[in-house]
């Protein structure tokens, strides 16, 4: 198996890449690193034919807008399995969503409560 893992040059002390790598090499797979923020990155990836894709992205504005658009397109348009993967994306960092799944789960969890406006916190 081929899979693509996206690299920085500059990785963070607390980033996966490294540990997939190094966990893909010791399955036998091959890992191809590429920088998914530069340049020409679609075509790099498209071009290796991979068998799968893996981006650990962060809580950033343009990690935030740029991983979840290049990963729909690859999974969704190319077919292409990726990690994180729609079904496991959709709800990252984000506690409305995260409530909404555990109200409709009726899972356990501590009173949440979500404010549109500031007069309904403010009971005004």
């Amino acid at each position: 198996m081929k899979i693509i893992v996206h690299t920085e040059s500059e990785q963070r002390d607390d980033n996966y890449a490294h540990r997939w790598v190094s966990y893909l090499n010791e399955l036998g797979h091959s890992s191809v690193p590429i920088n998914f923020k530069q340049e020409g990155a679609v075509a790099k990836i498209l071009a290796e034919r991979p068998d799968g894709v893996m981006w650990h992205y962060y809580h950033m504005p343009h990690d935030l807008k740029l991983a979840p658009a290049l990963l729909n397109a690859l999974e969704i348009i190319h077919g292409i399995p990726v990690w994180p993967n729609l079904k496991t994306r959709w709800h990252f960092d984000d506690k409305i969503a995260q409530d909404f799944i555990f109200s409709l789960l009726d899972v356990p969890k501590v009173p949440t409560k979500v404010f549109f406006e500031k007069k309904q916190h403010y009971n005004g």
